[in-house]
């Protein structure tokens, strides 16, 4: 039940504070268009991910989504107002969508964040022991350098969490490659 009325209070914030931004507007030759404001330059696919993060040589966040979640996180404008239009005119929110935690993660040098659709026969699912709701923080390699689940309280724990393990990833990869 508590875990319930957690997500359900933290929903409510971001539905109020993102609210008026997603909403119909109406585009400069008068036809209407729907915003939505993004925190996150999503990653097309976990290999453009990866892709990235080996040309980077920086780590990468894979984000397990909710099935509702991953039919709109990251994806066009048409897309998400369709499933609004389905929806009552909700869409999913996630901690995603609050600068803060991007802002943190890119400056401990996070090179992309990606959304794997949660499901029990995903390959990346059963690898990472995944649940939703849950990331993990990978190496170019693969290597899960840490992960959580994003429900509940103590997001600075894990966000430190994460910088914390992201610089000791670091200094052993510098340390090796010495």
């Amino acid at each position: 039940m508590r875990r319930i009325l957690t997500i359900a209070a933290f929903v409510l914030f971001c539905n109020v504070a993102f609210g008026c931004a997603c909403q119909n507007k109406t585009a400069s030759d008068g036809s209407p268009t729907f915003v939505f404001p993004t925190a996150v330059g999503w990653a097309k696919s976990f290999d453009e991910a990866m892709a990235s993060a080996k040309a980077s040589n920086k780590p990468i966040l894979v984000y397990f989504a909710a099935p509702n979640d991953a039919e709109v996180i990251g994806e066009s404008p048409e897309t998400i107002q369709k499933f609004a239009s389905a929806h009552e005119n909700s869409i999913p929110t996630t901690v995603f969508d609050l600068p803060k935690m991007i802002t943190h993660l890119r400056a401990a040098g996070v090179a992309e964040v990606v959304k794997v659709p949660h499901a029990k026969d995903n390959a990346l699912v059963m690898k990472y022991s995944a649940q939703p709701f849950s990331y993990v923080v990978l190496s170019p390699a693969g290597e899960k350098i840490d992960g959580g689940v994003l429900l509940g309280a103590g997001l600075d724990k894990k966000v430190g969490s994460a910088k914390s393990k992201i610089e000791a990833w670091k200094s052993t990869a510098q340390t090796a490659s010495q």
